[in-house]
């Protein structure tokens, strides 16, 4: 039993060494950052920050080897810096279509 689980250890951490080491190839048209909490002050965790910076990298890299730029990535980060500055605003927006899309659901269906 022990050797078992020696080899579980062992191959777990060659899995993990061969996924650190894994680079992609150049032609993804978005990338999907699975997070973290961002804080109540606004600033990201330290986790999902290093995971947002290696997928900015990612996305600089490609734009510079295929010439194809990674609008999203922006997009989204853009998104999220200025939901976080305006989050009332944003709160408000959003629950006004989201009670425009009941009442049509509501009178129209």
């Amino acid at each position: 039993m022990g050797t078992g689980l020696l080899l579980i250890i062992a191959l777990s951490i060659i899995m993990g060494i061969v996924a650190a080491k894994h680079i992609p190839r150049y032609d993804k048209e978005y990338i999907i950052i699975l997070g973290c909490r961002i804080r109540k002050d606004g600033n990201l965790t330290p986790l999902l920050k290093a995971r947002v910076d290696k997928a900015m990298e990612f996305a600089a890299d490609q734009e510079a080897k295929t010439r194809s730029y990674f609008w999203i990535n922006a997009f989204i980060r853009e998104f999220i810096a200025t939901l976080l500055n305006e989050k009332k605003k944003h709160v408000i927006i959003l629950l006004i279509f989201a009670l425009a899309l009941f009442l049509i659901q509501l009178y129209v269906y």
